[in-house]
């Protein structure tokens, strides 16, 4: 009988051992993540892993590390490992569809993103991101609905309103587009983009001297942003301000933006 005790208490301490390597390998694993590491933070969660094949959220964190390197489909597989282990965790779902998105797996990416809000009703991001995912489907009236939901829980998450502003500019709503973006500035002033996209709405209702503002304004933002200068020399051209828009054009093929030398050629010789 002190034989079986000493042998179960050896196995207890062994228990305990490894859980603490585990801790300490995902601790360093997750400082290294924190330093953009994340070759280095993988193999320290594939250690935590190794020493415990049921550790759900060195799973889950190495899926992490893998998402930020592209590595899409490995992220995936781990998130799948840790919805083996806890069917219900949310964050791992999210993350599963954020990955499947990336690989262009819309309908798998809508699934997860259904899974998380039947868990959490009220999940921002989950419904922005399924927006997106339904977007990229062809259900605007889908997409239109999730952007709409995200905003109504939180009237101030600028991608969805972002993302609903290029969705109506797309759908010809080009005053719906600007609301959008308006939103969107005031909570974030610093978007060269949605300036830009502010802009090719106002160009496309024939205001161009407003739309050429906002094109200055994302230019003051982000000096290389090649885009802006292309799309400002197509509003320059509007007000037969040639010379101006030539300037524009060239800047943008600079800038390394193909669509330039069209422009170019037909406005510059």
């Amino acid at each position: 009988m002190k034989q079986i005790v000493n042998f179960i208490l050896v196995l207890g301490l062994l228990t305990i051992s490894a859980c603490q390597n585990n801790d300490y390998y995902k601790k360093i694993g997750l400082d290294k993540h924190s330093h953009k590491d994340y070759n280095g933070a993988i193999v320290e969660f594939t250690r935590a892993i190794k020493n415990n094949p049921k550790d759900m959220l060195a799973y889950y964190y190495r899926g992490l590390a893998k998402h930020e390197l592209k590595q899409y489909q490995g992220a995936i597989n781990d998130y799948t490992k840790v919805l083996e282990i806890r069917p219900d965790y949310e964050d791992a779902l999210y993350c599963r569809g954020a990955s499947k998105n990336e690989l262009h797996d819309y309908k798998g990416a809508i699934a997860d993103f259904n899974r998380v809000l039947r868990i959490n009703t009220i999940s921002v991001e989950t419904y922005a991101y399924r927006g997106y995912s339904r977007d990229f489907l062809g259900d605007t009236a889908g997409a239109l609905d999730d952007y709409n939901a995200a905003i109504r829980i939180n009237p101030k998450f600028e991608s969805a309103y972002a993302n609903r502003g290029e969705l109506r500019n797309r759908m010809h709503d080009d005053k719906g587009a600007i609301d959008d973006y308006n939103e969107a500035i005031k909570i974030n002033p610093n978007c060269a983009i949605y300036y830009n996209n502010r802009g090719i709405s106002k160009n496309q209702l024939g205001d161009y001297v407003s739309a050429i503002a906002d094109y200055d304004k994302a230019l003051q933002v982000d000096q290389q942003f090649a885009t802006g200068y292309y799309n400002r020399g197509l509003a320059k051209i509007n007000i037969d301000k040639q010379v101006d828009a030539c300037v524009d054009f060239n800047k943008s093929r600079q800038l390394g933006n193909e669509d330039a030398v069209e422009m170019i050629n037909y406005y510059c010789k």
